[in-house]
């Protein structure tokens, strides 16, 4: 694993030891910029909780310049909150569910917790980020004027992954368990690894 090209979409304060990190904070834009290595050159593309706040219909994109730069046997390792798990929360009215102490889903929005089962679920796919509502992930304008700045702003399940990841070329794609590796321990995440 020394020569392993190792690559850390995200991160944060904690990134993965031996992993190069590219994340907003330090310049890295996930949607407009390419990666700096050769196509082919990659050996992991590891992205834990970053897929959720990259715009849905970006998210094709994104995924096939991440392909590019894999080897060919190399992979990509995607965590993010479990859509059927949300769903199913919602369905049973399971409120519990939705507690950031039960599940890595996101902090509920106070407008959210005033709406009801369907404010926690629809929470899970758009949200303003906690602790800072001006300071997201996607700036909502009307005409020049910012009206919103969102966090979470789409969602996904096994099903979804699986037909995006194919589509962009992945050879291979299948659900695993969050591991001690993974930045996030918590439950209610969906843990999906594809190969080149």
């Amino acid at each position: 694993m020394n020569n392993e090209l190792l690559v850390e979409i995200g991160g944060g304060h904690r990134p993965r030891p031996n992993y190069q990190q590219f994340e907003s904070d330090l310049g890295y834009n996930i949607i407009t910029d390419e990666l700096p290595y050769e196509d082919n050159s990659i050996d992991v593309v590891y992205m834990s909780h970053i897929i959720e706040h990259i715009p849905f219909y970006c998210t094709p994109g994104v995924l096939t310049k991440i392909h590019k730069k894999l080897k060919p046997g190399g992979y990509l390792r995607v965590l993010c909150p479990d859509l059927e798990q949300i769903i199913n929360a919602y369905v049973k009215k399971d409120y519990d569910a939705f507690l950031r102490s039960n599940n890595h889903w996101g902090s509920i929005h106070p407008l959210n917790k005033t709406l009801g089962i369907g404010g926690f679920f629809l929470n899970q796919i758009i949200s303003q980020p906690a602790g800072d509502p001006d300071n997201g992930d996607v700036d909502i304008y009307v005409g020049d004027k910012k009206v919103s700045s969102q966090a979470h702003i789409s969602a996904f399940d096994f099903e979804m992954m699986f037909n995006l990841l194919k589509n962009v070329g992945f050879s291979s794609v299948a659900r695993t368990e969050v591991t001690s590796f993974d930045a996030h321990q918590g439950s209610g995440q969906l843990s999906v690894n594809a190969w080149k």
